[in-house]
């Protein structure tokens, strides 16, 4: 069990002030119970305790408070963070922003909030937001960045132009909208593309279309956050395996944000898994505990006594006077109709047989005479005695 935020805070509490003060007497400082706070987010009363801290601190203060959010690693603070995006001081605004450029940007309000900085009428705001969106991997935002290339303050558009070239590879284009324009159009028309085929392959009833379009969104170079926006929702899927693709491609293409499945969410959506068959309900199948007919003892006797059932009624109907007249008439019937197509077949059957082996018997006939005359012929000579003797 998660231990809750009052928990927390109790034992840092606690650890702290025995650390610096062996008699107990020193209660934590502000700056313990803030660092408290911060490991314990995103419990709610954490974040609520932070959130009111930054409503009453000076913008000094709430500055500090929104670094120490950014550089402690805890990607649970963004929409606290995000949230001070809409204050009127531009101290704050401006750290917030920085402590999103450390944290990454996630979602679309927290892009939106983003956004909306670039036109705020402070330089340092301006170069911070744009700092700030040129950790998104999102070929999208180049358009909001090539605007700011026309901003009338230099390190605006430097900033511009310097995040453009860390998504484009092109540092060799300088600051002239057009050519940006020009890189830019080809590129997004390609990306919407493959986008939409891969968001068609995702709409698919097969689970295995499914899992190979997320694999293939898994390897988005310079577009992650726009695949994530696809992936994210199939981790409650219904099919275990998608949800366990999911949740691999989530890891990979942001790794603060995700966590990859464990080993045994692995086995389980690896395993496979039994189709029952579907069983016709209706008639006898209403008696049944829903399952085949012969899974049960009362499946089983009625079964049997059907089976026996007809098979009596089939030796009574067999025994009726009519039905055994009607039965020698069919037999009857079968039998001279046979009789009548088999006559003419077998007459048939016997001249043309006639006809094949009557040369070969005679010519075996002749053959065997001959060969009976030349042997008697040949006996008789050898009898008579010869004219020198």
């Amino acid at each position: 069990m998660r231990p809750s935020a009052s928990f927390v805070l109790l034992i840092l509490a606690c650890g702290s002030l025995g650390a610096a003060d062996p008699a107990g007497d020193a209660p934590p400082s502000p700056a313990e119970i803030q660092r408290a706070q911060i490991l314990a987010l995103p419990e709610e009363a954490a974040t609520t305790a932070l959130r009111d801290r930054l409503a009453h601190a000076t913008p000094a203060d709430a500055g500090r408070l929104l670094m120490d959010l950014g550089l402690s690693g805890r990607v649970a603070a963004r929409p606290l963070i995000a949230e001070q995006l809409s204050r009127n001081d531009a101290t704050i605004i401006e750290r917030a922003l920085r402590s999103l450029a450390l944290l990454g940007v996630r979602g679309a309000d927290q892009r939106a909030r983003v956004v909306a900085q670039l036109g705020h009428a402070e330089a340092n705001v301006r170069v911070q937001a744009i700092a700030c969106l040129a950790t998104i991997d999102d070929l999208r935002i180049s358009p909001l960045l090539i605007e700011r290339l026309k901003d009338p303050v230099p390190v605006v558009a430097e900033a511009a132009l310097t995040a453009l070239r860390r998504i484009s590879g092109r540092a060799e284009l300088a600051t002239d909208v057009t050519l940006w324009t020009e890189w830019y159009q080809p590129q997004q028309e390609a990306s919407d593309a493959r986008f939409e085929a891969l968001t068609v392959r995702l709409r698919s009833a097969d689970p295995k279309e499914v899992s190979a379009a997320i694999e293939s969104l898994a390897l988005m170079q310079g577009e992650s956050a726009r695949a994530v926006d696809l992936v994210e929702p199939l981790v409650r899927d219904e099919d275990p395996k998608v949800v366990f693709i999911a949740r691999q491609a989530l890891a990979r293409l942001a790794p603060g944000d995700f966590q990859p499945p464990s080993a045994q969410e692995k086995e389980t959506a690896l395993a496979p898994v039994s189709v029952p068959v579907p069983i016709a309900v209706g008639g006898l199948q209403r008696l049944l505990p829903g399952n085949g007919i012969f899974d049960t003892w009362m499946g089983l006797v009625i079964a049997a006594v059907g089976a026996s059932g007809a098979l009596a009624a089939t030796v009574f109907l067999l025994r009726t006077p009519t039905v055994r007249n009607a039965t020698k008439r069919f037999v009857k019937g079968v039998v001279s109709g046979t009789g009548r197509i088999m006559k003419p077949v077998g007459r048939i059957i016997t001249t043309s047989t006639g006809r094949i082996f009557r040369p070969l018997t005679s010519r075996l006939r002749k053959m065997t005479d001959r060969i009976a005359k030349n042997a008697g012929s040949a006996k008789a000579g050898a009898g008579k005695p010869s004219a020198k003797a």
